[in-house]
């Protein structure tokens, strides 16, 4: 009976740890989609050329750099690369490959790096949605499972 509380004990202690390791990025993630989302919402019922228009290399610059922050953040998070990568990487893994292609593409005319510039935002857009989600939905279970594990 000791070792069945004591096992309860570490698994309620690891269950917290997921929650608010899971709260902290998906609160950094979110800062971040929703920067990307209020700057294209501009972008909306606008073609190629209309929209090569509607940011200047500043906003640009800006979101570009947005989005290698949190890339940056999420990569070098301990949380995300012990525990959450195994869950998210096989759901992301067709984004990434989207991702992977607009970042390869080869440029040689600025109105081609700016549209390769707003494919990059665009796609990351609904990546850090879906990333959220999938802690979404992490938060969830783990709740539950707090839930199951001390009412027990």
């Amino acid at each position: 009976k000791e070792d069945i509380e004591k096992i309860k004990k570490q698994t309620i202690k690891k269950l917290h740890d997921i929650l608010e390791n899971s709260q902290l990025l998906q609160t950094n993630i979110n800062k971040a989609f929703l920067k990307i989302a209020e700057a294209t919402k501009k972008l909306e019922n606008k073609n190629i050329e209309e929209s090569l228009n509607v940011f200047d290399t500043g906003e640009t610059l800006e979101l570009l750099n947005t989005i290698s922050d949190i890339r940056n953040k999420i990569e070098s998070n301990n949380f995300y690369n012990s525990f959450l990568n195994s869950i998210a990487q096989p759901l992301l893994y067709n984004m990434e490959m989207e991702l992977a292609e607009i970042k390869v593409r080869y440029i040689d005319n600025p109105k081609d790096n700016q549209i390769k510039a707003l494919q990059w935002i665009l796609s990351h857009r609904y990546w850090l949605f879906s990333f959220s989600g999938i802690i979404e939905n992490v938060i969830y279970l783990t709740k539950k499972s707090l839930n199951q594990n001390q009412s027990s």
